[in-house]
């Protein structure tokens, strides 16, 4: 476990967003129950080498992170994002990946105070990205814009947790995507399924990049690792690879125990 996270007042204070700039019925982001962050490594499946983290947060055990994460409001998880953002940065080599849901993904105002900070080197996931079903027009038209904010401000995009019924959505809608990710109950019950994977090369051919990445989370053996690999994948994530954990100290206290290493799910 490496040493704790200050979270300063000033810390706090900057990740805030105006009062006035909050949606009608949205609150702020609480920190009572975050206890620290960890960083998953993701590795190339064909030179083993650590080309990025992914950060995330941590819960005290008993939480349902889904839960939590699902009754933030859209401005509270860009706070969370931009907390991330700023205690992340000097960690851990190379990219930084974050969550982001897509209703945090189809707000203007929301993207816009995210996109004004320094992206070089980050990767956004969208996080849920199911809900894609479910957007109007505008709302796919709100989404492209920002998505391609992102991409200007030195992002890029991946869509994470990845199904079957999903890749033609995904190729139809030709977003600007660099690369995606699938969920260790899809690597394990999919990895050998030729339809789910020539969909997978789809989505790869609509790409915002040439060197698109597939990433199959869920990794945790050798022999996993070799299978993500002869199935296409180009980066595995997992337990195969140990996290590091950062618990959170705040003004005049001690750490806060941390959750399992597995509270928050991939």
């Amino acid at each position: 476990m490496a040493s704790a996270l200050y979270l300063s007042d000033d810390l706090i204070n900057a990740i805030r967003l105006p009062d006035d700039r909050l949606a009608q019925g949205e609150c702020h982001l609480s920190l009572s129950l975050l206890c620290g962050m960890k960083a998953e490594p993701l590795v190339n499946l064909h030179t083993g080498g650590v080309t990025g983290h992914e950060f995330l947060s941590l819960l005290p055990a008993g939480i349902c992170s889904e839960t939590y994460f699902r009754e933030q409001s859209a401005a509270a998880l860009a706070e969370l994002f931009l907390l991330q953002l700023v205690l992340s940065n000097g960690l851990a080599t190379g990219r930084r990946f974050f969550n982001l849901p897509v209703r945090v993904l189809v707000s203007a105002y929301l993207c816009e105070v995210l996109c004004s900070r320094a992206l070089k080197g980050v990767v956004i996931e969208i996080q849920d990205p199911e809900i894609l079903l479910a957007l109007s027009p505008v709302q796919l038209l709100h989404l492209r814009r920002n998505l391609n904010r992102f991409r200007l401000s030195g992002a890029a995009v991946y869509a994470d947790d990845v199904t079957p019924g999903l890749l033609p959505l995904l190729t139809r809608m030709s977003l600007p995507l660099s690369g995606l990710k699938i969920s260790r109950h899809e690597f394990r019950t999919r990895c050998c399924d030729t339809r789910f994977l020539q969909g997978l090369s789809g989505v790869r051919r609509t790409g915002a990049e040439t060197e698109f990445c597939s990433v199959a989370e869920g990794i945790e053996t050798p022999a996993q690792s070799l299978l993500a690999a002869l199935a296409g994948f180009t980066h595995g994530q997992g337990w195969q690879w140990p996290a590091e954990i950062w618990p959170f100290l705040r003004p005049g206290g001690m750490p806060l125990s941390v959750g399992r290493a597995d509270n928050i799910p991939e």
